[in-house]
């Protein structure tokens, strides 16, 4: 389903009138954008690409790991949160923090940079922190101070979230494409966004610069 958000970026869920109000309002969008190729003549000229950037997975506020109980200032820094932990821990404390980590809730997976699984590509990478973790899908990780502002009714929870890890079938996306590119009534099979790229500039008939898709 389509992601869609209040003010506060708190995800609705797929059943939700908002959610329900988002999907007939994208699909009004590309209605407009057909009619109007088609008034001109160019539909059959044109290649049209639908694509989401990922999925979306219901979340609640009873599965909730809480980062401060873990990670603490003197630790290091919090560079990213919910549903991932990523963290820069300060010199001479990594492996301190790594060892607190890995074993700090049955529903988070940690791991030292260059063990996360190789499909994320993260182990070579310098802007991945030197331990990273995700929660298991339907998991959140907050602060404490997210919490309490959640239980005070200050902020309303999550409905859904996105960033588990992309093998889940929950995670995928949407491609949709019709166009003289593209043969009709064809379904293929997964793939990875990244070669969308690749996909598109085939089409251009333009030379990709060096990427990971194929």
């Amino acid at each position: 389903y389509f992601e869609d958000t209040d003010a506060a970026g708190h995800a609705d869920g797929p059943d939700s009138p908002q959610v329900r109000d988002a999907i007939m309002r994208d699909d009004a969008y590309i209605g407009r954008l057909m009619d109007g190729l088609s008034r001109r003549g160019l539909v059959d000229r044109v290649n049209v690409v639908v694509v989401s950037d990922h999925g979306m997975t219901a979340v609640d506020d009873t599965r909730v790991i809480v980062a401060d109980d873990y990670v603490s200032p003197n630790d290091g820094v919090i560079a990213d949160i919910n549903p991932t932990l990523a963290v820069f821990p300060k010199a001479g404390k990594e492996d301190e923090v790594y060892r607190r980590l890995v074993k700090a809730h049955p529903h988070l997976k940690m791991f030292k940079r260059d063990e996360t699984p190789a499909r994320w590509h993260y182990r070579d990478h310098p802007r991945v922190p030197p331990i990273f973790g995700v929660a298991d899908e339907g998991w959140q990780v907050l602060r404490r101070e997210t919490v309490n502002s959640i239980g005070a009714k200050k902020i309303r929870g999550a409905r859904g979230t996105h960033g588990y890890d992309p093998q889940l079938m929950s995670m995928r996306a949407i491609f949709v494409a019709a166009g003289p590119a593209f043969k009709r009534g064809a379904t293929v099979a997964p793939f990875e966004n990244v070669s969308i790229y690749n996909v598109l500039a085939n089409i251009l008939h333009v030379t990709p610069a060096p990427n990971d898709g194929d």
